[in-house]
């Protein structure tokens, strides 16, 4: 019983695991692909979402488009994007989208590196100053 237990534990741990790199890699994907060519690709000068203006070609086709506008529709503050956030979105590209990558490899590894729950406690900091901030 004690054995079967401690087979039960891991096998859960195990799977938890590979649904949080699972979503480490998603995060990844969101923050150093699709934010990227939203973010400094259709933001005019001024801060507006080029992208959620209709009527600019370059950034009206495709599915990034129509990603773009679920996300602006669901939260507007993106439409006129305010400074202090592109600055996190730049955060959010430069240092969170490679950490996100980081973190999932050093998860997929088994044991993880010695450094990595301090690196990972680091980490979570940041995004949760992060989202409090937003």
């Amino acid at each position: 019983a004690d054995i079967s237990n401690k087979v039960f534990k891991m096998a859960s741990i195990d799977i938890i695991d590979r649904i949080i790199i699972v979503w480490l890699w998603i995060f990844a994907g969101v923050a150093l692909i699709f934010e990227p060519l939203v973010y400094f690709g259709c933001l005019s000068s001024d801060g507006v979402s080029i992208s959620a203006d209709w009527r600019i070609s370059h950034c009206q086709e495709g599915i990034m488009q129509t990603i773009w506008r679920m996300y602006a529709s669901w939260d507007p503050l993106f439409i006129r994007v305010p400074p202090f956030l592109r600055i996190m979105c730049g955060i959010e590209v430069f240092i969170f989208g490679p950490s996100y990558v980081l973190s999932a490899l050093c998860l997929s590894m088994k044991p993880p590196p010695l450094w990595f729950p301090g690196y990972a406690l680091f980490f979570s900091g940041a995004l949760f100053y992060s989202t409090v901030l937003y």
